[in-house]
């Protein structure tokens, strides 16, 4: 509503955040266990991909140099708008800006912690006969959520999100309700069609195994 503030993004955001770090540290084992199992060829191949993404995103960025990083940016935030059913006006345009405007352009800096990352984690799998292999890289996963977060940055997007909220019109506000609730109704038409799956198939395995 029009009272939203940043720190009720944040709230969100956060809460999002725990579902996700909750569902990481379900899987983090069975990655532990694959990780174990790869062989030499395999670990040569992630490594090439690895370098191959790296080079790509490198390539992107040099490719935008000229590129203003702030429009750029913007530009991808008024496409998710558009994608919820909202088309932002030039005031609410131009605010978004002036907030996006205060933030340092990291993604050199992001590209350079994703390389020694990703060379660490190699240097991790082909050391993975060792003893300490499984809790070497349990801290090596549980590194990417613990990376320290660009709070400016953070804190920008937030204000952003809280300022198209609370400065949306009744049309935007209609609009929007009816995208999010086209989106829930397809989620929901997902699950279920998923839930009837499984039910097929235990009743087709229950109907064959008498």
């Amino acid at each position: 509503d029009d009272k939203t503030t940043s720190q009720d993004i944040k709230k969100i955001f956060n809460e999002g955040r725990f579902l996700f770090q909750e569902s990481y540290n379900f899987f983090i084992p069975y990655m532990v266990t694959f990780c174990k199992s790869l062989t030499d060829k395999q670990i040569k191949e992630i490594s090439l991909k690895f370098e191959k993404r790296i080079d790509k995103w490198e390539s992107s960025l040099k490719k935008s140099k000229n590129i203003d990083p702030v429009k750029t940016a913007v530009t991808s935030y008024y496409q998710l708008s558009r994608f919820l059913g909202v088309k932002l006006t030039k005031t609410q345009k131009k605010e978004l800006k002036r907030l996006y405007s205060s933030t340092e352009d990291l993604r050199t800096d992001s590209i350079e912690i994703q390389k020694v990352w990703n060379r660490q984690l190699i240097s991790i799998l082909q050391s993975r006969n060792k003893g300490t292999f499984n809790s070497e890289i349990k801290i090596h996963f549980y590194s990417l959520l613990n990376t320290e977060q660009n709070n400016e940055r953070e804190n920008v997007y937030y204000e952003m999100v809280a300022l198209t909220i609370t400065s949306l019109n009744e049309k935007q506000k209609n609009k929007f309700l009816r995208r999010i609730n086209t989106i829930i109704n397809s989620l929901d038409k997902i699950i279920k069609s998923q839930r009837y799956t499984k039910v097929d198939e235990l009743e087709y395995v229950a109907h064959h195994g008498q």
